[in-house]
């Protein structure tokens, strides 16, 4: 059975199945029992349905179609909707096509902001779960068109807020992004153990390459900082595998292991340009930070390249080129040589003992030497006496360590030489075989400082002097060959 109507009509009521026809204006249709179809072309007021039907046609593109509280609009069957939706209930279908041909823009969620701080717009996409059987099944969400051509832009969250708002979207379990995901703030995190994979699919050639974009906006005179573990008191590891290339400033401030090649590529502007690649820091307060150390790199165009690791002045440079290896004075400001500048060692801090294959070089050059004059009759008989002043004797720390088993030495004992000047009216610190070094420290083992006036005034009361005698064996033989 069918009913068609085509005049104004002010209702039309149907309650058996009918198929409903309607071409012109009508005030309310009613239907409240099974109908194959309703159709409805022009402007009509209100369309209500309370039995099963199977398909609703709104063709007026300036139609709405209100689903109001817990209405249904199709259970089964499916809808054509040419207009516009609202729906002020729940639209629940196993399957939803959204779409049309041409350019399209489909909003969810984008009204007008909330009426008061309380209001909340959540937005829901494939969380549904499973039970049972079911209960391990995938969901998977496909957005974007799946043409090679076509470009997919997708944004999230983009709407303007205006006082503290903030917009937060929350990615739980995984996500797969093949296209480009941009975004201002991206907060990748959750409590707990957690595991965040950047590109780690298994490449399928060798030609394959993966490359991964931290930070890298346009810069316009901007400061971009990556920071990578845990900002609180929690231990963090940063483990990096692979081989880590820094072309840019790279700040480490936690653990940070590679287990292969890290390098780092110098931007200078060209050859014989001094580039410092990293910088250590440390604190001199809580809060302070001072650099301690600097490694830097120095390229030439004929010569090889030298990298320089030190501070200020107290810094080596090490070169390999031209039949020579040598490892030299240098500073790590300028990445200059230094010559005749820097101290091996100290008096408070020594080495043990060194290692040559075929002994040191000391300088001795006329044009740099002045005052050259013979020994005076009491420097050559306090030149004599030091040759009765040779002793053997055992070290302290020796006898110590091995006990019994420590070796015997050959020399001169320090404060014998200074008697012997001293016993011809002579100053001993005025000869250079003669050493006194004396320092300052504040604990034991501490910060040796030069002189009392280095120490900190809050704790030069408890700096306690400290002083070693040495001696110059190549100068004190000389100056007994000389009574030879």
């Amino acid at each position: 059975m069918g009913v068609t109507v085509t005049e104004d009509v002010t209702t039309v009521d149907v309650t058996s199945d009918t198929t409903v026809t309607v071409t012109e204006n009508v005030t309310s249709v009613s239907v409240s029992d099974n109908t194959a179809t309703l159709t409805i072309q022009p402007s009509e007021t209100s369309v209500a349905v309370s039995g099963n039907t199977t398909s609703i046609n709104v063709l007026a593109e300036s139609q709405e179609i209100l689903v109001n509280e817990s209405n249904y609009l199709g259970n089964f069957g499916g809808q054509t909707l040419d207009g516009t939706l609202t729906t002020t209930g729940t639209i629940t279908a196993p399957n939803v096509d959204i779409s049309t041909a041409g350019s399209v823009t489909t909003n969810i969620a984008t009204g007008i902001n909330n009426v008061n701080t309380t209001d909340v717009k959540v937005v829901n996409i494939g969380t549904g779960y499973g039970y049972g059987f079911y209960g391990g099944h995938s969901t998977t969400i496909n957005m974007g068109s799946q043409s090679s051509n076509g470009t997919n832009i997708f944004n999230i969250g983009n709407g303007t807020t205006s006082g503290t708002g903030e917009t937060t979207i929350n990615l739980k379990g995984n996500v797969s992004a093949s296209g480009t995901i941009t975004a201002p703030n991206v907060d990748i995190s959750t409590s707990g153990t957690v595991t965040t994979n950047i590109a780690t699919g298994v490449n399928t050639s060798s030609l394959d390459t993966k490359t991964v974009n931290i930070g890298r906006g346009f810069a316009n005179g901007g400061y971009t900082t990556i920071n990578i573990g845990e900002s609180g008191t929690t231990t963090s590891t940063t483990n990096m595998l692979g081989d880590i290339v820094a072309s840019g400033q790279l700040s480490l401030n936690g653990e940070t292991e590679a287990n292969r090649m890290l390098t780092l590529n110098s931007d200078a502007s060209g050859a014989f340009v001094y580039d410092q690649l990293l910088s250590f820091k440390a604190k001199y307060s809580s809060s302070g930070l001072a650099e301690a150390a600097r490694i830097g790199v120095i390229g030439s165009s004929s010569a090889p390249s030298r990298m320089i690791i030190g501070t200020n002045q107290a810094a080596f440079t090490f070169f390999d080129g031209f039949g020579t290896r040598q490892i030299t004075s240098a500073n790590a400001s300028t990445g200059g040589y230094v010559d005749n500048t820097c101290n091996f060692g100290g008096a408070f801090a020594r080495w043990k003992l060194g290692y040559f294959a075929s002994g040191t070089t000391t300088s001795s050059d006329r044009n740099e030497k002045q005052d050259i004059e013979q020994l005076n009759d009491a420097e050559l008989r306090v030149a004599t006496k030091c040759k009765t002043l040779l002793r053997k004797y055992r070290r302290t720390e020796a006898i110590e360590l091995k006990g019994e088993k420590a070796r015997i030495h050959f020399g001169i004992i320090a404060q014998d030489l200074q008697d012997a000047f001293t016993s011809e009216g002579l100053d001993a610190h005025r000869y250079a075989m003669f050493m006194e070094d004396i320092w300052y420290e504040t604990e034991e083992g501490g910060i040796a400082y030069p002189s009392l006036e280095e120490v900190p005034e809050d704790l030069r009361d408890i700096a306690v002097e400290k002083n070693r005698l040495g001696v110059r064996y190549e100068q004190l033989l000389a100056f007994i060959i000389a009574t030879l």
